[in-house]
């Protein structure tokens, strides 16, 4: 492989940093999600339509307040990447009291 392949891969897939995954030649969003179900092609849907069809996520392909481009949840509308955080942030607050 050669080295402009690599680096082109990183400009478009994000060095895993956390932040939004965008194409640098466009500076719009890929359709990879950073969260959930990393690496597919996810085909993007309203809320109302997933509500109608019935899956627990969908995808917007929009970056949600945090900078994240994930899956979100049907049932809130929150990032699949933001409540992974908040459910860790929780889980080491509760192991940090129970240390006490």
């Amino acid at each position: 492989m050669r080295t402009g392949n690599v680096v082109r891969a990183i400009e478009i897939f994000g060095n895993h940093a956390g932040g939004p995954l965008v194409d640098r030649q466009s500076e719009r969003p890929t359709l990879i999600a950073h969260g959930g179900r990393q690496g597919t092609d996810m085909q993007i849907i309203s809320r109302a339509e997933a509500k109608a069809k019935g899956p627990k996520r969908y995808f917007t392909g929009k970056p949600c307040k945090c900078g994240h481009v994930a899956e979100r949840q049907v049932l809130n509308a929150t990032c699949v990447d933001c409540q992974r955080a908040a459910n860790k942030k929780s889980r080491l607050k509760k192991s940090a009291a129970r240390r006490r």
